[in-house]
């Protein structure tokens, strides 16, 4: 790369402040130059350019077959970023006709009307975990208390999961989120056990069904029938579970904002699309790879490079012109939370329905939650591709409601 400032060094064995990250990222350019212990990969950061690097598929492929440097050995298969992307074939890295093959047995799980009979259940979850919180002595981390273990439980009844399996899927999961590798030999078995036990069941009963089913027919292979089973876990998962205490936080930073929301005069989905904009979950997502040397805003990414897609850092850019304040009454619905192009997620529509229910819920329940003084050095999560807290901590006063 010529003419560009030096590489920003991260390494994946600390934490990140992603506002910090983002801004440094922006800052680079549209493409930034990053080292990753030791290995030159680059970054889309802003928001039209990341945008329109999605829309063009014929431009970028997906799948680590792809990049070069692995494939040439002068990034050996030990490096920790190799470790982290994995040796996935799943949706998230297909192309072409493969990724349409496996898009179209996987979204029959998110049509209006399975989303939609998922609502009662998201509640009776939601409400369950309020009913947990009002117990306690008005002060809780609210991650532990309502982000993570609802999304993981709404996860499960999309798949399926009985409840008897609901814990040690969410020990599984929270363990790949640690980077511990000795969890996916797990999740692997985990998958294949819910496969075999519902090949038989009826058709579209659930999602793990549909996969069973696609698997038997020989329209999904095995390795993709568990990648994509594990894929629908962790991406309906951390993120959701970042995003909802983004939220609460930002909300929360915004009285003003909040009372709107509280009072009926603005919709919640609108502070879904509001944290989206400027307080994402998401940061860097692995990896496109140039199909050629490609141009983009006066850098010329090599063919074969590994490109990470920096949505943190693209969302909060795109902001500064389509949502430069904290304003919940009409924020855009362009935003790049759930992708964008034919990899847009598949569960945007879902996890708005788990984030609306979640904030709407928890603030008539705890109408006066606020932080907790407590917590005066907050750190943020060990995941160089999500950014939000370790923990939230807040407290109220009044008794929740019933």
């Amino acid at each position: 790369m010529s003419h560009s400032p030096a590489p920003i060094r991260i390494d994946l064995g600390r934490r990140y402040d992603a506002d910090s990250l983002a801004a440094e990222l922006i800052a680079q350019g549209p493409v930034a130059a990053v080292e990753i212990n030791d290995a030159v990969v680059y970054a889309i950061t802003h928001y039209p350019k990341l945008r329109a690097v999605l829309e063009a598929p014929q431009v970028w492929r997906r799948g680590a077959a792809h990049w070069r440097d692995l494939q040439t050995g002068r990034i050996p298969a030990s490096h920790p970023l190799v470790q982290l992307i994995g040796p996935v074939e799943s949706m998230l890295t297909s192309n072409g006709d493969d990724h349409a093959r496996q898009r179209r047995v996987l979204q029959k799980a998110f049509t209006p009307r399975r989303i939609a009979a998922l609502r009662p259940t998201i509640v009776d979850i939601v409400e369950a975990h309020l009913d947990e919180m009002a117990k306690a002595p008005g002060r809780i981390d609210l991650k532990q208390a309502l982000a993570w273990p609802v999304p993981i439980q709404v996860v499960a009844a999309l798949l399926g999961i009985p409840r008897a399996d609901w814990p040690a899927l969410q020990t599984i999961t929270q363990g790949i989120f640690a980077g511990d590798p000795s969890v996916m030999e797990e999740a692997g078995a985990f998958m294949q056990r819910l496969l075999a036990e519902k090949k038989d069941a009826p058709a579209g009963q659930d999602l793990t069904t549909d996969i069973a089913h696609a698997q038997a027919g020989g329209v999904l292979s095995d390795t993709e029938a568990v990648f994509n089973l594990m894929l629908m876990v962790i991406a309906g998962f951390e993120t959701t579970a970042g995003t909802v205490t983004n939220a609460v936080e930002l909300l929360l930073e915004h009285p003003d904002q909040l009372a709107l929301l509280t009072s009926g005069q603005v919709d919640w989905r609108n502070a879904v699309r509001t944290v989206m904009w400027h307080r994402p979950a998401v940061s860097l997502l692995p990896a496109l790879y140039p199909r050629q040397d490609t141009a983009i805003g006066g850098t010329t990414v090599p063919e074969g490079a590994f490109v990470l897609l920096a949505y943190g850092a693209a969302n909060r850019h795109g902001a500064r012109t389509h949502s430069p304040r904290v304003d919940v009454v009409s924020p855009p619905a362009s935003h790049l939370g759930f992708g964008h192009g034919i990899h847009r997620c598949l569960g945007a529509a879902l996890g708005e329905l788990e984030l609306e229910v979640m904030l709407s819920r928890l603030f008539q329940r705890f109408p006066d939650l606020e932080f907790d003084p407590a917590q005066t050095d907050v750190q943020p999560a060990l995941s160089l591709m999500m950014g939000h807290p370790e923990q939230l901590l807040v407290r109220w006063k009044a008794s929740a409601e019933a």
